[in-house]
């Protein structure tokens, strides 16, 4: 029985890598990065750190191996999880000599920068390179994303139907409880870097959204209901029907944002793989200046951008999800919009 086993577990090994190395020519450790498995990592911040790595890789001409499976979102295994050299090289025009046999988690690839070597040409475009449209392919690629499917899964609306999905960002920032000794709200602690927009904001969006589309509906995806604005919009949409509060699993909340063609995002890492969506084509952005790139944006389609701040908000105060922060929240703001 023992050997049967380890027959079998020889076998899988050698069918992985039979195609790995069928797929990479002379797939080795000496000329293959790896990123190892990120658990307990933020799904956002291994977007982020896979996305450095693709062009780290391609930089200096190796092979990437990417984790096939991803924390936080469940029954999903990566297929194309090795990414050859061949086919990373078009990111950049530019190759520098390195070694390859890197082995690092995925924090140390988050706060990679190109700030080690020197050559000026790569520092200073090393963020434009991130966003190229080589590295977003590897990346649709690498978590099975297209027309049809995201993250393995086949989008729940139909190409021919249209919808905008609002990610409310709600969870862990917005930890908490109601004191049963002075009745006030006590925060957990949370990042002081994560001040969410406004009810405000959703609402207008998805009112000039209706507008446009009166056969559209509207999704709001909430993690929890710990955001306030969740609360009120839940409400708000169980009297209206062009309305939905969706919560879901993390998988089916990523799938059903790129199944729509109009998103609208929060404060979050998450925004980098919200846009990679092949259906998007307008995006809303809180607190973005007028004119300022959206350099995340695929470029093979039109997207158009638009920007909102709320009149009176104060988007510099730090988040404490304090009584007040929640209650500032929740006030009628006028809101503005320009194009970015």
């Amino acid at each position: 029985m023992i050997t049967k086993l380890l027959l079998l577990i020889i076998i899988c090994v050698f069918f992985e890598y039979g195609l790995s190395h069928k797929k990479c020519p002379n797939l080795m450790s000496t000329n293959t990065m790896t990123l190892t498995n990120w658990n307990y990592e933020r799904f956002g911040n291994t977007i982020i750190s896979a996305t450095n790595a693709i062009l780290v890789a391609a930089l200096y001409k190796c092979n990437l191996a990417l984790p096939n499976r991803l924390y936080g979102i469940d029954k999903f295994v990566a297929k194309n999880n090795i990414l050859c050299a061949h086919d990373l090289m078009s990111i950049t025009s530019i190759h520098l000599n390195a070694t390859c046999n890197i082995k690092q988690p995925s924090r140390y690839w988050w706060f990679y920068n190109a700030s080690s070597t020197n050559n000026s040409i790569v520092r200073q475009q090393f963020p434009h390179w991130r966003s190229s449209i080589h590295v977003l392919h590897q990346l649709r690629k690498y978590l099975e994303i297209n027309a049809t499917h995201s993250l393995g899964l086949p989008y729940p609306v139909s190409a021919n139907t249209s919808c905008l999905a609002a990610h409310v960002r709600s969870g862990d920032i917005f930890n908490g409880s109601y004191s049963k000794k002075d009745g006030h709200w006590h925060s957990a602690i949370v990042h002081p870097g994560y001040l969410q927009p406004p009810l405000s904001y959703f609402l207008s969006i998805a009112k000039s959204y209706l507008n446009r589309s009166t056969q559209g509906h509207v999704y709001f995806l909430c993690e929890d209901l710990l955001n306030p604005v969740c609360e009120v919009l839940t409400v708000i949409s169980a009297t209206d029907p062009s309305m939905s509060v969706v919560t879901t699993s993390f998988r089916e909340t990523l799938n059903l944002i790129h199944s729509c063609e109009e998103v609208v995002l929060s404060k979050s890492s998450l925004n980098g793989f919200l846009m990679l969506s092949e259906r998007l084509r307008r995006v809303h952005q809180f607190g973005v200046s007028p004119g300022r790139e959206n350099h995340t944006t695929p470029a093979e389609v039109t997207v158009t951008k638009v920007g909102h701040r709320a009149v009176g908000y104060d988007t510099a105060h730090p988040w404490d999800n304090s009584e007040a922060s929640r209650h500032r929240l929740l006030q009628p703001y006028e809101m503005q919009a320009h194009s970015c």
